[in-house]
């Protein structure tokens, strides 16, 4: 092959060499359908260990080729050489739960699960992307084969990778939720047994074989229902971790005793209203652990929990991570109502959430607007100040390349897949504080919510399972009667958790970080906004926490890499 191929998933070696057999392979993978693929691909005298997940990906390529990932249920990020082919065949999970970064020249191939990893190359360059940091300021989300680097490219989730003798990649999308037809049949009853019975295996497939298994505990409805399943399965073999949050009103702790009184339990509580975010856990720390993301929305508050897990020699932690996106619906229902002249039930939907000139504009007259339309409105209503307007005024959200809106069959439908789909998903995952933590204490994170399995179940359900009279999460309800305290398994309200981030930017000097703003002179933020962002802040009247929040964290990466560079600099010469 014309490059020289590099594979580092946790270990560096170079991947022609590994060994003799017919596919050299290597992986960061965790496979949960083993019982299912030891049938299917008659693997004999198994003896079953989680960690020995190349057995099934090997022997999935060896019978199904190129198309093996569909039949993997899973985090994957794997790569294996064909020497018969002649090609380098790579995959990630559907939903890109384990991340997978590469850079490709004429001279190398080289990929990671880690970018720590990738860097240690002296080869690859470490280049700020700076339309990745306009996007990033802008959406808080990066298209999906961007990195924060020039140069560095993830493959996207749901994708496969080829690169073959004439150097070229080849990338294929093998996972196209939109084509999942829909079963208006089903009943609600019918739907929450079938949700009871795969959300128990999306669960139990992801406990560790011996160890004692750690469970969030938010006491929201999705952790609580996670938590509640593995105690069962595991005749109360779990240690649960919460957060609490003293005096502010994000914190949830009659929810938490509610369920650990239900379930005989006491959790590990670790109070973030009193992290130190000045000095222990403060941006320093943040940019140590996890140098390649700059840090937006609560990343930092997983630590200390995280450092309580370790110090409980807690492996693997299951998380509620994917309730809101499978199982929350979508208000848009309300529109294909309209669209569809069901009338009745327009106006059920329309009346429980209230007669209001807010909700008469989006549900009744935006749905009747084209696109044009919609664009010469908002563009009026910000030359007229009645609508926020954008930081970078000639930086367009690009649409997800997976959605042809020509396939769905639904507004409510579109926006189940398109959450999954959407750039900002795959930013937040790559990006997430749970693979810093796993470098720094050695702790998986996996997510019962995110089964493959159980997403295109719940894919496949009628709108109103998911949202229904300003309800979310409505067959969710529905499954857990008798296994949720009902106060946790009825309440409607969410923790928001905005106060941590002041307290965050409160530990940072930010008059003097943006005493000379780089992302001013790049172009990422106009100085007036800026100037407006910093004046809200001094008087406490923030209108957009998250926003400021990001830009503040745009600056803070952006220095230290190019104080990086200067060291580095130092150091040749």
């Amino acid at each position: 092959m014309g490059a020289t191929i590099i594979v580092q998933f946790y270990g560096i070696y170079y991947l022609a060499d590994k060994s003799k057999n017919d596919f050299n392979f290597s992986a960061d993978a965790s496979i949960y359908n083993q019982t299912e693929l030891i049938k299917t691909l008659q693997i004999d005298n198994y003896t079953k260990n989680e960690k020995n997940f190349e057995t099934f990906i090997l022997k999935s390529y060896e019978k199904w080729q190129e198309a093996s990932p569909e039949y993997l249920v899973g985090d994957f990020s794997f790569a294996l050489y064909d020497k018969e082919k002649e090609q380098l065949f790579c995959a990630r999970d559907h939903l890109g739960i384990r991340p997978f970064y590469y850079y490709h020249s004429k001279d190398l191939f080289a990929f990671s699960s880690d970018l720590d990893m990738l860097f240690s190359l002296t080869d690859i360059p470490k280049k700020p992307n700076i339309a990745s940091m306009r996007s990033l300021a802008e959406h808080r989300s990066i298209d999906h084969d961007k990195t924060m680097y020039e140069n560095i490219k993830r493959l996207p989730p749901g994708h496969s990778l080829t690169l073959k003798k004439d150097g070229i990649l080849h990338i294929e999308r093998y996972w196209k939720p939109e084509l999942i037809k829909p079963d208006e049949s089903i009943t609600l009853q019918d739907a929450a047994q079938q949700f009871n019975t795969l959300f128990a295996e999306a669960v139990r497939c992801r406990l560790p074989a011996e160890d004692t298994v750690g469970c969030e505990l938010s006491g929201g409805l999705d952790s609580s229902s996670v938590c509640s399943v593995a105690h069962r399965l595991t005749n109360g073999n779990i240690a649960a971790f919460s957060m609490r949050f003293g005096e502010y009103g994000c914190d949830e702790g009659p929810y938490i005793k509610a369920v650990a009184e239900n379930l005989n339990i006491t959790p590990t509580e670790v109070s973030i209203d009193k992290v130190d975010f000045k000095n222990e856990y403060n941006m320093d720390f943040n940019y140590r652990v996890g140098p390649h993301w700059p840090v937006f929305l609560t990343y930092t508050q997983l630590f200390p929990v995280a450092k309580a897990v370790h110090e409980r020699n807690i492996k693997v932690v299951l998380t509620g991570q994917g309730g809101d996106h499978i199982m929350s619906g979508s208000r848009r229902m309300i529109m294909d109502y309209l669209k569809t002249y069901q009338w009745k039930n327009f106006f059920r939907e329309l009346s429980a959430l209230g007669f209001t000139k807010k909700n008469i504009k989006n549900y009744l007259l935006i749905p009747l607007l084209n696109k044009k339309q919609k664009d010469i409105i908002k563009s009026i209503l910000e030359k007229l100040h009645l609508r926020e307007p954008t930081i970078n005024t000639g930086l367009q959200k690009q649409p997800s390349p997976y959605n042809d809106t020509d396939t769905f069959y639904s507004e409510a439908f579109e926006h189940d897949v398109t959450i999954l789909n959407d750039a900002g998903f795959s930013t937040v995952f790559d990006s997430s504080a749970y693979h810093a933590a796993r470098k720094l204490y050695g702790i998986e994170y996996r997510h019962p919510f995110f089964d493959i399995r159980l997403v295109e179940f719940m894919l496949s359900l009628p709108a109103e399972f998911k949202y229904s009279q300003n309800t979310i999460k409505v067959l969710l309800r529905e499954a857990m009667k008798g296994v949720l305290p009902e106060t946790v398994r009825e309440r409607k309200d969410k923790a928001e958790f905005s106060e941590t981030i002041k307290d965050q930017l409160d530990a940072i000097d930010v008059e003097a970080l943006f005493g000379n703003a780089s992302i001013v002179d790049l172009g990422i933020v106009s100085e007036e906004k800026l100037d407006t962002y910093l004046t809200q802040y001094g008087d406490n009247a923030l209108s957009h926490t998250i926003s400021f929040w990001t830009l503040v964290n745009l600056e803070i990466w952006l220095k230290k890499i190019k104080t990086e560079e200067r060291q580095n600099f130092s150091l040749l010469h």
